[in-house]
């Protein structure tokens, strides 16, 4: 799909919500992206040229910055929602293949049977945003308790850290989203309390609980694929053709490229089978119960992470920092401890590193 194409009709949808205003009119264009007025909510009503609508042409998705809007939907939704509303035919809907399939479904593969069924009354993730009035990590006051939790875990340093992490008026916990971010259409959420006296600091909602908040039309079918597949954090976001690094946490999993959360350990080997992936490389937590599933991973013929290996060389080149070394416990300890010592750390960077610790041949379980 052209980007000319969509910017032409943007255009004509621009002209119609906001007649005689230039500044609301206008696109401002990029290589894959375009900027422009929110036609849903009407953007700033005190500065005509805000430019909080961004449509990402690699994704085919549609956000809206807007405290007060926060639309967020699929290339296909927003044509077909805005060509409805303003009478504006579009060659756009001839090219929008819907890759939603209606049909009687009889594998009982969650994800693949989740994937091939009409997902399209789902609850997606503006619903939820606006019915409790959250608010983007990125967006918020540097002073807010939200905000310095994910600077103090080096989420700030993560790209669009910000789609995923939300906070709501109290500011005493953190949403944080499982969701597609091509549709919008949500798994589940977890939230992460800021309490320090606490005794439970993550709480993960299944779809069927946040679902009922809402005028629920979902398929027994549906419910049920959902709540099973939101036990594995950004699994509709990740590219089974390339590596798949499977963690357990879900922050953990944000410090990785095509990075995906088991949220357990135990979780794990019910889905990897059915994933199809062509290479799976398992980062468990530095700790007996990660370590012995990394174990029974290895011996499986599963990549695993090397820990004692990088630990190795890391106590070399910090040999001051022997007992740090030996405090760190999953990924994003790792993170913030090699951030310190370089503030310079790139995600990328950190990535290539963490690619050179990885092993599939049971010889190597002394590195585990």
């Amino acid at each position: 799909m052209e980007i000319n194409e969509v910017s032409k009709f943007v255009k004509s949808v621009l002209s119609a919500r906001f007649p005689g205003i230039h500044d609301k009119q206008t696109i401002e264009e990029s290589d894959d992206k375009l900027n422009f007025a929110c036609p849903f909510c009407g953007d700033s009503k005190v500065k005509a040229s805000k430019k909080r609508g961004h449509l990402y042409m690699e994704t085919k998705t549609y956000k809206c910055f807007n405290d007060g809007c926060m639309a967020w939907m699929s290339l296909a939704e927003f044509v077909a929602s805005l060509s409805n509303q303003y009478g504006i035919i579009s060659s756009l809907f001839l090219e929008e293949k819907d890759l939603e399939v209606n049909y009687k479904k009889t594998t009982e593969n969650h994800l693949v049977r989740f994937l091939t069924s009409n997902r399209k009354g789902m609850v997606s993730i503006t619903d939820v945003i606006n019915r409790f009035s959250l608010r983007r990590l990125d967006q918020i006051s540097e002073n807010s308790a939200a905000f310095k939790f994910a600077q103090s875990r080096g989420l700030t340093k993560v790209k669009n850290f910000g789609d995923i992490m939300y906070t709501d008026a109290m500011d005493n916990k953190v949403y944080i989203f499982n969701f597609d971010h091509r549709s919008g259409k949500i798994l589940g959420l977890a939230t992460r309390s800021l309490d320090p006296f606490t005794d439970r600091k993550y709480l993960i909602k299944s779809y069927n609980e946040v679902s009922k908040i809402f005028t629920n039309r979902d398929t027994p079918e549906i419910i049920d694929d959902a709540n099973y597949l939101n036990n594995y954090f950004n699994i509709l976001n990740v590219d089974f053709t390339q590596p798949l690094m499977v963690t357990e946490g879900q922050i953990d999993s944000m410090f990785l490229k095509n990075g995906l959360a088991t949220s357990g350990v135990s979780k794990a080997k019910s889905i990897l089978k059915a994933m199809g992936a062509v290479d799976i490389k398992i980062i468990f937590d530095r700790d007996k119960a990660g370590k012995d599933s990394m174990l029974a991973f290895i011996k499986d013929g599963y990549s695993v992470f090397l820990w004692n290996s990088l630990m190795e060389d890391l106590k070399k080149k910090f040999p001051t920092h022997i007992i740090k070394l030996s405090k760190i416990k999953d990924i994003n300890d790792l993170f913030l401890f090699l951030n310190k010592q370089d503030p310079s750390l790139t995600i990328s960077q950190f990535q290539d590193l963490i690619g050179k610790h990885f092993s599939n041949s049971v010889y190597d379980i002394v590195y585990l």
